[in-house]
């Protein structure tokens, strides 16, 4: 029997994602789901994710899923209409004994009003590295 050792770290696959919120969304709303991909099989690929930089109001959260972390709101973001938020995320192997991960900037940009629908944020083109599908 062969067992995959856990010797590959999570990576994302850009250093800088962005994504659109709307000020009058509600607690709970995903704005974006965001992947980092572990090449080990098994128990040694799972990822764990957590927001390690720029929430210090706990306006997002991020919730573990098997397609990755949901941006969730977590908050009231009307007072960051026409702001950003610049949050950093770490990725790192569901494995205590040391750290063995990547990192990355979530740049959220806050708009008035609410969303209108589904598409508008995944069709919207930027110069800067990607936008995620909500």
């Amino acid at each position: 029997i062969v067992n995959d050792m856990n010797d590959e770290p999570p990576r994302f696959a850009y250093r800088r994602y962005n994504l659109t919120a709307f000020a009058e969304e509600e607690n709970g709303t995903v704005i974006g789901t965001i992947q980092a991909v572990d090449p080990d099989s098994s128990n040694s690929g799972k990822v764990t994710y957590r927001i390690i930089g720029g929430n210090e109001q706990k306006l997002f959260k991020l919730v573990s899923t098997s397609e990755g972390a949901q941006i969730k709101i977590n908050g009231n973001l009307g007072f960051m209409a026409d702001k950003t938020v610049n949050l950093i995320l770490e990725a790192q192997d569901d494995n205590e004994d040391s750290f063995n991960g990547d990192r990355t900037v979530l740049w959220i940009s806050v708009q008035p009003g609410q969303r209108k629908n589904m598409r508008e944020v995944v069709t919207e083109k930027s110069w800067f590295d990607t936008y995620l599908p909500v």
